[in-house]
């Protein structure tokens, strides 16, 4: 199968800028074929989409970041690193998506507190009601919901009011040339003051 033993996965470093330490970590997963080398996750999560199992691959990741994080700690803090794990928006759509994430917390003995669930945000299109339901759900359970990608695609300010989100993760592209621009930076500053709103 695609999954399989499964991708591998990556922990990429998030760094509070006024503290210079590390508050937490992305899952990343990392897939290796040993007839065509490295394959990027634009591609196996397209393919796990098109067969339909896209939802076993993040509950793959999410448990495995859950079991290698349990105890992981900022070295100069010592305190628990939180984790953010990347979620498709159909699994989102999916009727038992709330209840298999807080099953998958609940058996690593994970603190949901630590844990960031990401969602792109095209989440905006498929948002309905009972998806609504399922993110109050995991937020009232402590975890913590990210709009990734945000500025591109599906943006808007209804979309920011309507979501029950709880960081806004911007879009790389408003970051290239940031230093050389005073208009991207402006529109940069715009979007984390909104954010802050």
């Amino acid at each position: 199968s695609l999954i399989g033993s499964g991708p591998s996965i990556v922990f990429q470093p998030i760094i509070d800028l006024t503290t210079g330490h590390t508050s937490a970590v992305e899952a990343l997963a990392r897939w290796h074929s040993p007839t065509q080398g490295p394959i990027g996750p634009d591609r196996f999560v397209a393919m796990a989409e098109q067969m339909g199992i896209v939802d076993q691959l993040d509950r793959h990741v999410l448990r495995k970041a859950c079991r290698e994080m349990i105890d992981q700690r900022d070295p100069a803090t010592g305190k628990l690193l939180s984790v953010t794990v990347n979620i498709s928006t159909i699994h989102l759509a999916t009727d038992d998506f709330a209840r298999s994430i807080l099953q998958i917390v609940e058996t690593a003995n994970f603190d949901p507190n630590r844990l960031v669930l990401e969602v792109t945000e095209s989440i905006g299109v498929e948002y309905d009601d009972v998806l609504g339901a399922q993110l109050d759900t995991l937020r009232g359970e402590g975890m913590r919901i990210a709009l990734d990608d945000f500025g591109t695609g599906h943006s808007s300010l209804a979309q920011l009011e309507t979501l029950a989100v709880d960081y806004l993760k911007v879009d790389r592209t408003f970051l290239f040339g940031l230093f050389n621009s005073t208009r991207r930076l402006r529109y940069l500053e715009t979007i984390v003051n909104m954010a802050k709103a």
